[in-house]
């Protein structure tokens, strides 16, 4: 158990690593586990997992078996299988930061589910969505159906990413052991969102292609997904953009297109380290150093890791530089500061639009069919009232007004950006 690890309340475990801050309580039952910082789990059952930061499961009947999951949200009666009665309980799953399962949600290993996906309903076909995240996984007359992008309108996907941070319970006075980065629309998560584009475009001229990944596709969820992947690609290199434009000294003696220019090269793939996000390649360097003698100790290891973790910033400028081309069909060495008064207003754009999917997604917890069961014993007038005492009125929802105020920084930021380029060019 490291620090601040809690087992308590009748949980049994063998052979299990409890992280900082995590807790196993109320009959949990673990063997040949591990949990990592700020996990959260009571009732169910664990058996050979490799739980990732905030991995978070509450309910009685959940079986996690063989699987490696970060940033997890297990719903009730949640179970997978990692032995097909042949050869024994050899098979394991991913699923990648973020995702969640509805209750009762089965999977038979292996599977590999990527980032931000729901999965609802039983999936037997062992499933790789590693190219689609922020996805819907349904179960469909038996089958795994897949809805690219859904998870990127829905509210709860910026409610999670807001309380994380939050909800990291390790004290400020001890030595956090996990090197967690709460980035959601990290570089990592960029590079598959490009890559979903590229998939879409498979799927749309080969029909057949994602039965080669096990599941299916409907064909008129092709279009709307391309659409909703192409904006989170735009929120992110926005955000990216907006935030390094802040960071320059335009009054300095050095030239904004030396502030401009990366630190690294070569960092356009990304990895998930159990909640650090880092570039594959600069792992590689670490891999060969341990190899070869270079890094000879566990505290090597961990330096190595530290400075990764320290540089995130630097190193994912270097991947905005690489994507520019991508995103605004130009490099930066031909970019001016009128170009980057323009991806700022383009940003201020994706976040109204995001803004407004979240918002009416939200708004659905207010609905007339959200209304059921209240004012048991009195007319629709009462229903109305008794909805309004208990739940309150949308605008005073604490979620809402913390989506919106994130919402808000974010465009307050973008116009600052905007202000202080005009400010540069005299305009």
């Amino acid at each position: 158990m490291a620090s601040q690890a809690r087992v308590d309340s009748g949980s049994t475990i063998e052979r299990v690593f409890v992280g900082q801050a995590s807790s196993l309580a109320n009959g949990f039952i673990a063997h040949d586990s591990l949990f990592f910082a700020n996990c959260a789990c009571e009732c169910g059952e664990a058996c050979a997992v490799f739980a990732g930061p905030h991995t978070v499961s509450m309910h009685k009947s959940t079986l996690l078996i063989g699987g490696m999951f970060s940033f997890f949200n297990a719903g009730s009666g949640t179970n997978e299988s990692n032995h097909l009665y042949k050869l024994g309980p050899v098979h394991h799953g991913i699923m990648e930061r973020g995702c969640k399962t509805a209750s009762n949600a089965y999977i038979t290993w292996p599977a590999h589910i990527g980032p931000f996906t729901l999965v609802a309903g039983s999936h037997t076909s062992h499933p790789d969505t590693t190219e689609l995240p922020y996805s819907y996984l349904m179960e469909r007359k038996g089958k795994s159906l897949l809805i690219p992008a859904a998870n990127l309108k829905t509210s709860g996907t910026i409610r999670d990413i807001l309380k994380w941070g939050k909800r990291d319970r390790r004290s400020s006075d001890i030595e956090r052991l996990d090197l967690i980065n709460y980035d959601a629309l990290n570089p990592l998560i960029t590079w598959r969102v490009y890559q979903a584009i590229n998939t879409l475009d498979r799927c749309e001229a080969d029909p057949e292609y994602p039965l080669t990944r096990n599941f299916t596709i409907e064909y008129h969820a092709l279009r709307r997904g391309r659409e909703l992947y192409a904006l989170a690609a735009d929120y992110f290199m926005g955000e990216s953009v907006v935030n390094k434009l802040l960071s320059l000294d335009f009054d300095s003696a050095v030239p904004v297109e030396q502030q401009l220019k990366p630190e690294y090269s070569g960092l356009d793939q990304w990895i998930d380290l159990a909640g650090l996000i880092v570039p594959r390649k600069k792992v590689g360097f670490i891999i060969d150093d341990i190899v070869n003698g270079t890094i000879n100790s566990l505290e090597g290891i961990v330096e190595r890791l530290k400075m990764l973790y320290d540089n995130y910033e630097a190193m994912k400028w270097s991947f905005v530089v690489n994507n520019l081309s991508k995103c605004y069909s130009k490099k930066l060495e031909t970019m001016t500061l009128h170009d980057f008064i323009a991806i700022a207003k383009r940003w201020s754009e994706s976040i109204a639009a995001i803004s407004k999917f979240r918002n009416h997604d939200a708004m659905k917890d207010y609905s007339e069919s959200m209304k059921v069961g209240f004012g048991v014993d009195s007319d629709g007038q009462n229903v109305e009232a008794d909805f309004i005492a208990v739940r309150g009125l949308p605008e005073q929802d604490p979620n809402v007004d913390e989506m919106n105020r994130h919402y808000d920084i974010a465009l307050k930021n973008a116009t600052t950006a905007i202000k202080r380029l005009e400010k540069a060019l005299g305009i």
